[in-house]
């Protein structure tokens, strides 16, 4: 059997090397695509950076430059013709591959184009949701992202894969017009082998031994989505034992052209929180395994998730997490041995959160068994079935 899968980015070049990128949906996309590898022939075609045809793992990368001639990187000026001669490399790749089932990941206009082609076709596909923003209200979200989803999901005869329960259950309450039947969950997972403890940057060591503190981490790119400011005004309401003995370690993109960033830095320092929330930027996914290992609980206070890659990174550590009950993530991610749900979204009701998780005897072993519902090898053989039972429809 031949699956391909379409995702916009997967790949970068670190190093003159080629790896997956560092973010937490093009690691997941990774590992869902090697996983299937394992089973059945999995290809991949993206978008994104002009490349040959290569294998990575499991993965046989194809090659997407055929019509891309001398442009070699996209612009405002060139992404409209960028885009068309992905497009036509995709058709073809289609007419050569002869793929059995396709599985388009992501958003936007290039997964709408791979859909439309795929209809075309009568090729078997499904759309993978791995983030669902829908009709959120209590930040502002990506209105590309919510033009691309309503285009999406008013599809009646589109079949659909969330990552997540709790995804699932908001598309099906938001979008009356798609049926129960159509639309799968198969929920992600982390592969922790790959999770290994590498060197990492002597002046972020030097940081995290220096704090005497428990540490409590939160990751993920600074975005108004994964609401990291919010931490700064719920941490000023802790206790002062709990402050006494309590260090947020934030790691995430950092950018000088990141509005939100430049704002969490001035309100740590307003505060005069330096030592008390500690801010690292951008910290490589070879590196994480140290951070992690040194944490004492992950906080995830994103306002919208799929199925967060850090919590369960997290949990095969034996670490703890707190978030919002509201959170997607938390509809497939709930033990009370593993995770303190956050019950509303003030500053107050997330500092009390804080302060239960602070205070609770955590078993790490039973984190880490809770830990294994979430393996790679049921990931893949659910999305094996799921393919074998498309097709045979």
């Amino acid at each position: 059997m031949r699956v391909l899968s379409t995702i916009w980015n997967i790949f970068t070049v670190s190093d003159n090397k080629t790896v997956v990128a560092p973010n937490g949906g093009s690691v997941m996309v990774y590992n869902i695509c090697n996983s299937i590898g394992e089973k059945v022939d999995s290809y991949v075609f993206s978008g994104s950076q002009k490349n040959q045809a290569f294998d990575y793992g499991n993965v046989h990368v194809l090659a997407n430059d055929k019509y891309l001639g001398e442009i070699s990187s996209r612009d405002e000026i060139t992404i409209d013709i960028w885009l068309e001669k992905i497009k036509k490399a995709f058709i073809d790749v289609l007419q050569e591959l002869k793929p059995d089932f396709v599985l388009i990941h992501g958003g936007l206009d290039f997964s709408l184009d791979c859909i439309c082609e795929c209809k075309k076709k009568n090729i078997p596909f499904a759309y993978v949701s791995h983030l669902y923003e829908g009709e959120q209200n209590y930040y502002e979200g990506d209105s590309a992202l919510r033009r691309f989803e309503n285009n999406i999901f008013s599809m009646d005869d589109i079949n659909i894969i969330t990552v997540s329960d709790g995804m699932r259950l908001r598309i099906l309450k938001e979008h009356g017009n798609i049926k129960a039947c159509n639309i799968k969950t198969i929920r992600n997972a982390v592969d922790i082998n790959k999770l290994n403890a590498n060197n990492v940057d002597n002046q972020i060591l030097k940081k995290l031994k220096a704090n005497k503190k428990r540490i409590l981490l939160c990751v993920g790119t600074i975005h108004p989505r994964k609401n990291q400011l919010q931490l700064v005004d719920a941490y000023k309401l802790l206790s002062d034992e709990v402050k006494n003995e309590l260090c947020i370690v934030l790691c995430g993109k950092d950018s000088k052209n990141n509005p939100m960033a430049n704002e969490l830095r001035q309100r740590i320092a307003e505060n005069k929180l330096d030592d008390s929330i500690i801010y690292l930027g951008t910290i490589k996914q070879s590196e994480m395994a140290i951070i992690y290992q040194y944490a004492d609980g992950l906080i995830s206070a994103s306002l919208c998730e799929g199925l967060s890659l850090v919590v369960l990174e997290m949990l095969n550590f034996g670490k703890p997490i707190i978030m919002f009950e509201d959170n997607e993530t938390a509809v497939d991610v709930n033990s009370e041995t593993a995770v303190e749900l956050i019950h509303g979204h003030s500053d107050e009701q997330l500092a009390e959160g804080i302060e239960r998780w602070f205070y609770k005897d955590w078993n790490e072993n039973e984190i880490i068994e809770y830990a294994k519902e979430f393996t790679m090898e049921k990931v893949a053989d659910e999305y094996v079935d799921y393919f074998n039972r498309s097709i045979s429809v």
